[in-house]
């Protein structure tokens, strides 16, 4: 089988989305039934993987437009309510 060794620790020089290794074989029981060669089931597997892989940095990753989007609710909340982040709330406590 060809293709890169696959483990489930980072590697060393991986350090970016996707840092995560697949281990194929924990998955090939999946195509057992499949009427594919082991390098597609492979290369099937790796396809989904990168899928996810890609889905879950686009998910957690924060991207520019959600920062400044942040950053401009609270320079909002702060123009229409001055001094909103400095207020500590404390509940007084019960007259009984």
């Amino acid at each position: 089988m060809t293709g890169p060794p696959d483990s489930h620790s980072p590697d060393s020089s991986d350090t970016g989305p996707g840092a995560l290794r697949m281990d194929a074989q924990r998955y090939m029981h999946h195509l057992e039934d499949w009427d594919i060669s082991e390098d597609e089931k492979h290369e099937f597997l790796t396809i989904i993987w990168n899928l996810m892989v890609g889905f879950v940095d686009l998910g957690f990753r924060p991207d520019a437009s959600r920062l400044v989007q942040h950053f401009s609710e609270q320079a909002a909340t702060k123009q229409t309510h001055p001094g909103a982040d400095d207020v500590n709330y404390r509940q007084s406590p019960k007259s009984t």
